[in-house]
């Protein structure tokens, strides 16, 4: 079994679409039916305009070769600017792309990082591959419990390979009691999807009446439907219950499928799926990529047969004779051993392997095993502390890297261990005080060199370690940045080096003299945009804009207007200002809900008057109906936005608001964390929240427009209806707030 990825298309958000989305659909058509070139053409300019559906498909193509040479590196570029507008299905297939190393170096922990966003949007591809994560320890340690919390967010969402995964699990006890039952519906669940890796084993329980009654008719014909895929074991299974006469021999029409294969199977790179790969059942929908991520080829759950006698009760020399199977061990022999269980492989007559072992007062690992001790990835939780190791493991001790947790305390150790020791290099962290220590260790305690952390202060220890204790030379870093080097002896401080002053003594001294400016002073700070809602004076903007301002003004054709603030939305970042004067235009608020691939038009005042004090209009596109993180109060636009539009309209060409302008991403934070710049992403405030403020103060609002206007007229009542606005401070305000704000660097 392999990490999966797919892309599919959601019929009924196409059908919401409006006219301006024939073309995507025209390249939906034209993928369906091998015509890449043209799809190529039409996702292109959507793809450039910052639709993430088209940028993802675009990613298939690259990564897949379909009608372009074969790029892993402009496939990821396509993800990343998916991924960063919180396209789910590109955020899983970013998470693939880390995990195969395709045009990337392989990473785990990065493609854990994207699983882990695209499940926050319920992407059950996402939820999936985060539980072949854990059970499989790729980029996370090695955890059956948490693999079966994640399949099982992933079976409830109807996903084949995660209920055949919880069959199995439930069948062999990972993870989760095991149940036979539990496992029959899982099975079940997967093979009415046509999964034949789960039509085998519900066939396997019907002929051996686990979890179900024993039913050779029913058996006869799962194992035929998966044999019929091409499940070699299957076809083994049904030659044996024939030639016990358990069925009749199948007529010449029952031998072949019941279905045609799928025609458009050259859309998946794999010509048959696996326990690991999507279904081509569905490829007439949409592309798909199934990229591999490991070079190996994953074994199925399933290979091998049940034990020989399996369920055990007895001795624990009773399974000396099971050899290339898995099965169920429960121990009788006082004292050591009596109420023990196992469940897991068995080679030579013992453990190895993938097993579980829970003892009689409740400990239980879960892990690999060889020759009968845990060796290799395992994880162990302790019944009556709570306590629990996560971790590499030798000859049935904790060795290797691992992580321990200490239930009662909440400390946690990570690091190397050696004979259930913490020796070699290791971080300690303290719950309670948030301390760490960073260091060497052996034999259980601090040991050579070390750094100890003080959370609270941020004082640094740095130096050695004997037994536990400070012992040797070490250098104590106070926080203010003096410095102490000295000679500890058994954890006691004898005798300092040499002490240097702080930091900030230093700077002081050497601090040439600045004219001060009062910090009482109240000058103009900041600046944002705004527009008339009312022909009373009102005015909406954002609330950041007026946060923390002493004074507000309104600036137009020449007027300064003092603004009072009448209300407030930080959640929403909208406010409402009131000026005593009438506008000469009034914007309505659109009745209609904003539409994918609307044309749209924002005006506004960026970056002050640094620039101009000119309204400048940027036209765009609404390319998502959600915000950052799903947002559903905020909409996302290509429109340019610059520091200073905030506040400032969105408008379709009615002249109706459809948004506030509101915020744009940080190209160089985006660009640190995934790599890609973004293009274009920008977002605004829907006006179903600006109606609810504007309600909510009694404020009375004209009708919208209801036909399109000229674009001379659309330009004239934008620039008679946005407003600059300006915030004053104190200078004192002023330093707190630079983070926050767009800032005059003229402050005097």
């Amino acid at each position: 079994m392999r990490i999966t990825a797919r892309i599919f298309f959601i019929i009924t958000l196409l059908i919401a679409l409006p006219a301006t989305a024939q073309d995507f659909q025209k390249g939906k058509v034209a993928y369906d039916q091998g015509d890449y070139s043209t799809a190529l053409k039409e996702w292109s300019h959507l793809a450039q305009r910052g639709i993430p559906l088209a940028q993802n498909n675009l990613g298939v193509m690259y990564e897949n070769g379909y009608g372009v040479p074969q790029d892993y590196k402009k496939a990821f570029e396509f993800y990343s600017k998916a991924a960063v507008q919180g396209f789910g299905l590109a955020q899983n297939n970013l998470g693939a792309i880390h995990q195969a190393g395709h045009g990337v170096p392989q990473d785990y922990k990065k493609a854990i990082a994207w699983f882990r966003e695209a499940a926050k949007q319920g992407e059950a591809i996402a939820l999936y591959n985060l539980g072949f994560s854990y059970e499989r320890g790729f980029g996370v340690p090695k955890d059956y419990r948490e693999a079966a919390i994640w399949y099982q967010s992933a079976a409830k969402k109807g996903f084949s390979k995660a209920q055949y995964n919880l069959g199995v699990f439930y069948a062999r006890g990972l993870g989760v009691p095991q149940d036979y039952s539990e496992a029959a519906k899982f099975y079940k669940k997967a093979a009415e999807q046509g999964l034949p890796e789960a039509q085998f084993n519900l066939g396997l329980f019907y002929a051996k009446g686990r979890g179900v009654a024993v039913d050779f008719i029913e058996s006869a014909k799962l194992l035929r439907k998966a044999a019929a895929q091409g499940l070699t074991q299957a076809k083994k299974v049904l030659k044996i219950m024939i030639s016990k006469g358990l069925v009749p021999k199948p007529s010449t029409a029952a031998s072949h499928p019941e279905s045609p294969p799928s025609v458009n199977s050259k859309i998946s790179q794999n010509p048959a799926p696996s326990s690991s790969t999507e279904s081509n059942s569905d490829a007439k929908k949409s592309p798909r990529r199934t990229p591999r991520t490991s070079p190996r080829k994953a074994r199925v759950h399933s290979a091998l047969p049940e034990c020989d006698g399996s369920p055990l009760t007895g001795p624990v020399s009773g399974f000396a004779s099971w050899d290339g199977c898995q099965g169920t061990v429960v121990a009788n022999s006082p004292p050591k051993y009596a109420g023990d269980k196992y469940v897991g492989e068995f080679r030579n007559g013992n453990f190895n392997r993938q097993g579980t072992y829970v003892w009689a007062n409740g400990d239980e690992y879960v892990g690999e095993w060889r020759n009968g001790k845990p060796r290799g990835q395992g994880t162990i939780n302790f019944a009556k502390s709570g306590d629990k190791y996560v971790g590499e493991w030798r000859n049935g001790k904790k060795h290797g890297q691992g992580t321990f947790y200490f239930a009662k305390s909440g400390n946690k150790y990570v690091g190397e261990f050696r004979n259930r020791k913490k020796h070699g290099q290791g971080t300690y962290t303290y719950a309670k005080s948030g301390d760490t220590h960073a260091g060497e260790y052996k034999n259980g305690k601090k040991h050579g060199q070390g750094t100890y952390t003080y959370a609270k202060s941020g004082d640094k220890y740095v130096g050695e370690y004997r037994n536990g204790k400070r012992h040797g030379p070490g250098t104590y870093k106070f926080a203010n940045g003096r410095v102490t080097e000295g000679m500890w002896k058994n954890g006691k401080f004898e005798y300092s080096k040499k002490v240097t002053p702080s930091v900030t003594a230093r700077k002081r001294s050497r601090r040439t003299p600045k004219r001060k400016l009062d910090p009482n002073k109240i000058i103009r700070a900041s600046s944002g945009s705004g527009f008339a809602v009312s022909n009373d004076g009102h005015v909406i903007t954002n609330d950041h804009v007026i946060k923390g301002c002493k004074h507000i003004k309104i600036h137009h054709q020449g007027k300064s207007i003092a603004a009072t603030v009448i209300t407030f939305d930080p959640r929403n970042d909208l406010a409402l200002l009131k000026g005593n004067f009438h506008p000469s235009t009034v914007f309505p608020l659109s009745n209609d809900k904003p539409e994918l691939l609307q044309d749209v038009y924002v005006a506004g005042y960026p970056f002050g008057r640094k620039v101009s004090t000119s309204i400048k209009v940027t036209k765009g596109i609404i390319s998502s109906l959600t915000g950052i993180g799903n947002n559903f109060s905020n909409i996302q636009i290509d429109a340019a936005l610059q520091p200073g539009n905030s506040g400032g309209p969105i408008l379709d060409d009615k002249g109706n608001v459809v948004g506030v302008a509101v915020a744009r991403l940080d190209k160089m934070k985006v660009l640190k964390k995934f790599g890609s710049l973004p293009e274009n992403t920008n977002f605004g405030i829907k006006t179903s929240v600006v109606r609810n403020i504007l309600e909510s103060s009694n404020v009375s609002l004209p009708r919208p427009n209801t036909r399109s206007i000229s674009k001379s007229k659309l330009g004239k009542i934008i620039s008679n209806g946005t407003y600059y606005l300006s915030c004053w401070m104190t200078v004192a305000q002023i330093q707190k707030m630079k983070s926050k704000k767009v800032m005059f660097n003229n402050l005097d």
